[in-house]
């Protein structure tokens, strides 16, 4: 989604090819061996194909370009495995997609549950298998060690993490010495690259954070948001966007009355403390629910305040929510009326005042993603800003 390095071990040249998809580049392989690999768009995809069949482990590939990468690797005859924890549904039929089509995909995918933090595991897994190639989405050296440990004959190494680290060049490969985009990450990412290239060797391509700026000029704000998501018309916020696979993944742009508010500062809702209960009683109130046996449970994670590079101050509001349901709200007996979760969430808050108004940018993520997620989510919280609405 966001940064891409293919790593191979016998590398003879490397030369850009035209930019695709978006700001996806990709690279012409040559190597010693008699594969040959070619990289072609068609219909706005890029297809990968190889001229034998290939053994690949995916650590994740469930959701974002995994989705269609393991597609497309199916459809050019490899074996594809994908490591997940088995949270989530290994496959999934996408909008448009033929019941046969993905009966075809669903059978010809094979799934190792596991965790990638239980590195044994993992490491027997990939030794058991003696797989070709290795496509991982991760951030740590610690995550990428037992795949290289496990499998010192691999042929390729794609390496995809979510999480933007350098500033965007047009130079392919991109140099690892090159500014850091987010510098909170510059250790840790450091910390990777070197260990891959001093186990692997050379860092063929690398893409940069893939995200969109939203500038609302007319109503005075602006933010960015990930490439992938896409915008929803008629949900009634002032803008909302979400992500494609999970729904329950979003952010809105909310917007209080003009005619009926004269906010000075975020400072007018108190301390962020009285802010993030105000935060959560809207947010309880929106989630209000008729059906018996419905119970919420609310907890404020976090409030804080910052003056951002726009000299305005903002508030920011973590909270989750937790909505339990009865299984047989009907039935007489309490031992009947079993409640259970049906969902989890957080929900992350920044505030703002401009043009006399309050702002508030949302973003919703189910809990049990939230950790993955975190990094891009604090992005797009950190580039919110208000700005004047010209006369």
């Amino acid at each position: 989604m966001a940064r891409l390095a293919a790593l191979q071990q016998h590398l003879l040249s490397c030369s850009p090819l035209t930019p695709s998809l978006s700001d996806l580049s990709g690279t012409r392989l040559h190597t010693q061996h008699q594969l040959k690999r070619k990289l072609w768009q068609q219909k706005g995809t890029l297809y990968v194909s190889a001229s034998s069949t290939k053994k690949i482990f995916n650590m994740g590939g469930v959701r974002f370009i995994g989705v269609f990468l393991s597609r497309l690797l199916v459809k050019e005859g490899h074996r594809v495995t994908l490591f997940t924890r088995g949270k989530a549904p290994v496959t999934q039929q996408l909008p448009g997609e033929s019941d046969g089509d993905y009966a075809v995909v669903s059978s010809k995918i094979s799934h190792s549950k596991g965790d990638r933090k239980e590195f044994e595991f993992e490491k027997s897994s990939l030794s058991a298998e003696e797989f070709d190639v290795i496509c991982v989405n991760g951030r740590e050296a610690e995550e990428v060690e037992p795949v290289l440990d496990a499998l010192p004959n691999l042929e390729q190494f794609l390496y995809c993490s979510s999480a933007g680290v350098y500033l965007k060049s047009d130079l392919l490969p991109h140099a690892e010495a090159k500014g850091f985009a987010v510098s909170r990450r510059k250790a840790a990412s450091l910390i990777l690259s070197t260990y891959i290239l001093s186990k692997v060797g050379i860092a063929l391509a690398q893409q940069s954070p893939v995200f969109r700026e939203y500038i609302d000029a007319f109503d005075g704000y602006s933010f960015q948001y990930p490439r992938s998501w896409i915008q929803v018309r008629g949900a009634g916020a002032d803008i909302f966007f979400r992500d494609p696979y999970v729904l329950d993944e979003n952010l809105s742009l909310e917007i209080s009355s003009p005619s009926s508010s004269q906010y000075k500062s975020v400072e007018d809702l108190g301390p962020p403390q009285e802010a993030g209960k105000k935060v959560l009683k809207q947010y309880l109130t929106e989630f209000m629910s008729t059906r018996l046996g419905v119970r919420r449970e609310s907890n404020i994670l976090s409030t804080s305040s910052r003056v951002a590079d726009d000299g305005k101050l903002y508030y920011e509001v973590e909270v989750n929510i937790k909505s339990y349901a009865n299984n047989n709200e009907l039935a007489v007996m309490p031992q009947d009326r079993v409640a259970r979760l049906e969902w989890d969430r957080r929900y992350l808050s920044v505030l703002g005042v401009e043009n006399n108004q309050l702002y508030e940018l949302r973003l919703q993520v189910p809990e049990n993603v939230f950790a993955e997620e975190e990094s891009d989510l604090r992005r797009v919280m950190d580039s919110f800003r208000v700005s004047k609405i010209a006369a």
